[in-house]
Parts: structure tokens; sequence; C-alpha cells
């Protein structure tokens, strides 16, 4: 019995659905947001920008876009503001890991060659609800593992790096098909520092003694009780004092709690997903990959799982695609004749 499959992908899709749409359906957060776009502001005055395109369906559409991601991204609490901070690194790891499989050859999915829309539809419904779905049609995928034409390295900006021969973009060539697996390694290791770095600096920064607001339970552990609580507490005090009144407050706790939630769906979407990949390899050719007698076995998801606490999932993830292609690069030595 595999210790991942595809199906636990399809599973964590309908639990992030749950999570996010009915939990925040359920405790009032969709209520309030939408309350918000109705007046044109924030609870505290501050206005919410309505016009970007002039298109009045698309701008519709932004707006709700904005008025989720303006409370978590301000300066006016620093818990949530560090946790989508990290949240949107270990996003943009998981955007390029699906860049990369889209090049595959053999792909013809136009959803798996092309999945733009689909980054777009994630960060728009939520991560937790879109990518477990998107990385199991990436597991039905029968394309062979060949030289992906284009890989981009997306960070917080999306930053693609395209100098053939000197950056993460090599040019395919029929002679040498494994000419860019230097490159594409070195994209997932580039990735898995990013990510890593930026996910100790989440921690480090949630070790903070003083701040109620900037602790390991407050950043990682959801609390659903926060949504509807107006109790006087530190925690409310501190918020108070940065500004948040208490409407204010319960926006942001249930756009707060939806980020967590999709923290976590995400995390371990990423652990099934890189250990499945990792799992199964491949033939390439009429060949078979000489890694395919040794799978990753429960040691292997045992690393991959360790180093999603310590690390985060992008760091941990790319690590395994790392190792990944090295192997679907490798293949069976000749026999020689005795």
């Amino acid at each position: 019995m595999e210790s991942t499959s595809p199906k636990q992908l399809l599973a964590l899709g309908a639990l992030g659905f749950c999570l996010l749409w009915g939990v925040s359906f359920f405790n009032g957060t969709l209520e309030n947001m939408d309350a918000v776009i109705k007046q044109g502001f924030f609870p505290g005055g501050r206005s919410l920008h309505s016009v970007y395109t002039g298109n009045s369906l698309l701008d519709a559409r932004l707006t709700y876009l904005t008025a989720f991601y303006e409370p978590l991204s301000n300066a006016l609490s620093a818990g949530p503001r560090l946790l989508f901070f990290d949240l949107n690194f270990m996003l943009s790891c998981t955007n390029a890991w699906v860049f990369i499989e889209s090049r595959r050859r053999g792909v013809r999915n136009m959803a798996l060659r092309h999945p733009v829309p689909f980054m777009v539809l994630w960060n728009a419904m939520g991560a937790a609800f879109v990518q477990p779905f998107y990385f199991y049609f990436i597991t039905q995928s029968k394309a062979a593992p060949g030289t992906p034409f284009l890989i981009v390295a997306i960070c917080l900006i999306s930053i693609a790096l395209m100098l053939p021969r000197h950056g993460l973009v090599s040019k395919k060539d029929a002679k040498n098909p494994d000419a860019d697996r230097p490159w594409i390694v070195a994209s997932f290791i580039m990735a898995r520092t990013i990510a890593a770095a930026v996910h100790i600096f989440t921690i480090v920064h949630s070790l903070n003694p003083i701040d109620p607001d900037l602790t390991l339970t407050r950043l990682f552990i959801p609390s659903m009780g926060k949504v509807n609580s107006f109790s006087a507490s530190a925690h409310n005090s501190t918020l108070a004092s940065a500004g948040l009144s208490p409407k204010g407050r319960v926006l942001l706790e249930g756009f707060y709690l939806f980020t967590q939630f999709d923290l976590i769906v995400i995390a371990l979407s990423c652990i099934v997903f890189t250990h499945y990949l990792l799992s199964n390899l491949p033939k390439i050719g009429t060949k078979m990959i000489s890694g395919k007698p040794r799978p990753a076995g429960m040691g292997e998801l045992a690393y991959i799982a360790l180093g999603t606490v310590v690390f985060g999932p992008g760091a941990a993830g790319s690590w395994a695609l790392a190792l990944r292609e090295s192997r679907l690069r490798e293949r069976t030595a000749p026999r020689k004749i005795q």
C-alpha cells in the first residue's frame, strides 16, 4: 500500500473547500466582506479602492481581492502580515513546480500546459481549494520526463531568469537531452533556499516574547473563536492600540483564519504531491529509470514532513523535486558483455 496517493489530494481539495468557504460562510466572514465592499470603506474609515481597469465586471472581482488582501498586508497587525508573507513565498514555489511540469514532453492536456489561469484561480479562490485538484491532474499526466523548455523561478514578484546557458532556462538539445539537468535542479535549489529563508525568518520573528500578536500559536494554530469574540484581552488591546476597531478586528480575524486554513491544507498537499512524484518515477523511452527499484519510502516521507515543519512546505517540496529530477535523468547503465 502506497503511503501517498493522488486520492489524498482529492480529499485535501474537498477539505480545503470546506475549511475556506464553509467556515467563512458560517462564521460571518463573507457577510462582513460584502458589507465592506458595499460601504466602500473598511472599519475604521480606510477607503476601499474599487476602480482599477474601467471594466465594471473585472473591477468588481478585483475589489473583492483587495478587500481580502488589504487587511492581511497592512501594518495594523504584525501576525497576519507575517504569515501572509510566508504563504506568498510558499505559493511562489508551487507556481515554479507547476511551470516546470507544464513543459514536460508529452503533456497534451491544455490545462496542464497552460497553468497561469489556474494560478490566478487559486489566488482568487483559495489555494487550499484549487491547488490540490491541480496537483492531482499532474499526477495523472503520462508525460515523459523530458526537457522543460521554459523554467520560471517565481519569487514574490515573479522574476524569470531567462539567460540561455547562464540562467535557469536552457535550449533543447536532441543529442543531449539531459544538458539542462543542472539548471532545472538549480531552479529547485534556488526556490528551496529562498522559501526556507523566508520561513525561518517567520519562525524567528514569532518567538517574540513581548508581542502577543507574534507567537507560534498565534501564527500557525487556527482559533475560530476569535472571529466572533469581543472580549477584552491582551490580544484585543494590542490590535486596538494598532488602530483596529472591534469590527475591524473581527474582519481581520476572519481573513486570518482563512489564511491559516489555506496554509495548513497547502502544506499537506505539498507533502503528498512531492512524495508521490518522488515515489512514482516514469519510464524514459524504453528504459526504466535506475531510481525505479528504489522508490521513495516512509523515510523520505518523514524527511519531507520534517522539512515542512522546519523549513516550510515550499523548501521541503523543492528539495524533494530536485531529488526527483536527478533520478529522472539517471539512465540504466548498459551491461558489459563478458
